[in-house]
C-alpha cells in the first residue's frame, strides 16, 4: 500500500484516546451482555453494542466480540454543541489524517452539511477500510463509520472488495438513519 501507517486506530483521526480497544477487552461479560442488547442494523446484519468511551460507540457483528481482531464494525462519534464551521473543520481534519496517515480514495461534500469520505489505514498485516458520514446530529455532529478490516499481508484482496462493494456500501450509508440521540446518550459508558 502507498502509505503505511504504523497505527490502525481510528481515535488518533478522532481525537479519541489510543486505548479505546485496549480497555474494551476488559469489560466485564455481566457488561458486555448487557451492552450485546443494544444494536445497529447495516445491510442486512445486526451489530451489536461492545464499546463506548467518551462520545465513540463501537458495534460489531454476533461472533466479532474481540475488539482486537474484529473484521467488520461500525462506529458512531458523537461530538457535542457542534455548528456548521466546526463540523466542516472536523470533516476536513479527519480527511487530512486519512492523507497523511494512509490513503483517502474518495471525499464529498453533498448539500445540507454532510461530508462523505472513504479511507484506508493500514499496518503490517492489517488493512482497515473506513467510509464515514459526517452529518449535523441536533445540536451536535455525529461521525457514522463502516469499516472493514483485512488481516494478512494481501493488498490485492481489500482492492477487490472495495471495488465490488463501495457502490453499495456508500448508497446504503447516504440512507443510513442514525439512532436516536437519547438512545446513544443511553449507551452505557465502558470502563
Amino acid at each position: 500500500m502507498k502509505n503505511r501507517i504504523t497505527s490502525i486506530t481510528l481515535t488518533a483521526l478522532l481525537a479519541v484516546s489510543a486505548n479505546c480497544h485496549a480497555q474494551a477487552q476488559q469489560i466485564p461479560t455481566s457488561q458486555r451482555q448487557a451492552n450485546a442488547q443494544l444494536a445497529l442494523s447495516f445491510d442486512g446484519k445486526r451489530y451489536l453494542h461492545r464499546y463506548s468511551k467518551n462520545g465513540q460507540h463501537e458495534f460489531t457483528p454476533a461472533g466479532q466480540e474481540d475488539l482486537q481482531r474484529w473484521q467488520e464494525m461500525m462506529t458512531l462519534v458523537v461530538n457535542q454543541d457542534f455548528d456548521t464551521e466546526k463540523t466542516r473543520r472536523w470533516a476536513e481534519a479527519m480527511a487530512a489524517g486519512y492523507k497523511e496517515r494512509g490513503m483517502l480514495i474518495q471525499a464529498d461534500q453533498p448539500p445540507g452539511g454532510e461530508y462523505r469520505m472513504l479511507g484506508v489505514l493500514g499496518a503490517p498485516g492489517v488493512i482497515e477500510v473506513n467510509f464515514v458520514r459526517v452529518m449535523p446530529y441536533g445540536s451536535a455532529a455525529m461521525a457514522v463509520m463502516v469499516q472493514r478490516r483485512f488481516y494478512g499481508e494481501d493488498g490485492r484482496q481489500m482492492a477487490d472488495w472495495v471495488r465490488d462493494n463501495t457502490p453499495r456500501i456508500s448508497g446504503l450509508l447516504v440512507d443510513w438513519q442514525p439512532p436516536s440521540q437519547s438512545a446513544v446518550a443511553a449507551l452505557p459508558e465502558s470502563p
